[in-house]
């Protein structure tokens, strides 16, 4: 899988996977990327999802 941006684009991801970070950010809170609400027409969709801790081995890695 490759991900590609322009400058505004890696911004932009940077901003949402930032903001999962934030104190106070509940678990499970995410994201959902496709090209009707944010990226390009032909775009393959894209959830960005915060997980707890205690899931992280068996969330796929990437």
């Amino acid at each position: 899988m490759y991900l590609q941006a322009n400058h505004a684009g890696l911004r932009s991801l940077a901003r949402l996977l930032l903001g999962l970070t934030v104190d106070g950010v509940q678990h499970w809170h995410h994201w959902h990327l496709d090209d009707l609400n944010s990226l390009e027409e032909g775009s393959a969709p894209l959830t960005i999802t915060q997980l707890p801790d205690e899931h992280m081995d068996s969330a796929p890695s990437i």
